[in-house]
């Protein structure tokens, strides 16, 4: 493992190269918000760690999307119907999705222009705040996974250069398709760009990068 880089708890995508963070802990809706982005077009980093180069530019680690019970439901309309017969036992908790089976490549580094918080809350409206640079900064120290080694007043230079780049939002969301749609529209504005209609290749994937697997517990996703 490298030691000069900051590895973050977050989701992370890239339309085009504008690199969006979805940084929270377990349970905050970070993986299925990534997986909608997926679906929209975007490039896919990771749904769990994501690491920032010296160069405050973000890093992927493409492992497959961590499903849990209750996430794969909502995508038995992409294909995803068949999860549920892949299950080893009926206590089966996460399933590992390649991004391939939602139409997403993956990308090994992109530029930062947005940091989101999610939050779900089923049948929530969709709500976004905007959070000051220092909140943020705060969060993502948090969410930090190997400040032991990395030093925290380092850890901190470089969320700041990162941060430096990036709108900042809270949002909260019951209807995941819908935040993504506005992620998308903040970050293209963010870069600089107009909003761009994506289009989502929704053919079935071929070959052992579409293949789903059921993850053998939940530590999967830790």
């Amino acid at each position: 493992a490298r030691d000069d880089i900051l590895s973050v708890h977050t989701a992370g995508v890239a339309v085009g190269d504008a690199g969006i963070l979805l940084p929270g802990s377990s349970g905050s809706g970070k993986t299925t918000v990534c997986a909608r982005l997926l679906q929209r077009g975007a490039a896919y980093l990771s749904d769990d760690s994501v690491a920032v180069a010296p160069n405050a530019r973000l890093l992927g680690y493409a492992k497959p999307l961590g499903f849990k019970r209750g996430t794969w439901e909502r995508f038995e309309a992409a294909g995803m119907s068949d999860l549920g017969d892949l299950a080893v036992d009926p206590g089966q908790l996460v399933w590992h999705v390649p991004p391939a089976r939602l139409g997403a490549t993956a990308v090994t580094e992109v530029q930062p222009v947005l940091v989101a918080f999610p939050r779900f809350v089923p049948g929530a409206p969709l709500r976004i705040e905007p959070l000051r640079r220092h909140v943020a900064a705060r969060e993502l120290v948090t969410q930090s996974q190997n400040l032991a080694v990395f030093g925290i007043a380092d850890a901190l230079e470089l969320i700041g250069a990162v941060l430096a780049q990036c709108d900042c939002v809270a949002f909260t969301y019951g209807d995941a398709t819908e935040a993504a749609r506005a992620l998308v529209e903040l970050a293209a504005a963010r870069a600089g760009e107009p909003p761009a209609t994506y289009r989502v290749d929704r053919s079935p994937p071929t070959g052992p990068s579409g293949h789903v697997a059921p993850a053998p517990d939940v530590s999967a996703l830790c």
